[in-house]
């Protein structure tokens, strides 16, 4: 994760969609002071429909708490098609 604070750390949490829907699924707890986060979280949600194309995507957006906001700092898109339901 890059450094997004001037100590050279940042404070980092994701927010998790469904590609093509808007509502957030899940906020993860925000790991303080730390370029390399680690969740071991379990996330369930109810499957959604797959896509034309038979992909089935979940957006993670990552991002930088601040006292003021929030900082994006990427995402990464995962194809759940062949996870077992």
């Amino acid at each position: 994760v890059a450094a997004a604070d001037k100590c050279g750390t940042s404070d980092v949490f994701c927010d998790v969609y469904m590609e093509g829907n808007p509502k957030r699924i899940k906020t993860t707890k925000v790991i303080d002071n730390t370029l390399m986060p680690v969740w071991d979280h379990r996330l369930s949600f109810p499957r959604p429909e797959a896509a034309a194309d038979g992909s089935v995507n979940a957006i993670i957006e990552l991002y930088d708490k601040d006292w003021f906001g929030r900082e994006f700092l990427g995402y990464a898109s995962v194809d759940l098609s062949e996870v077992p339901a």
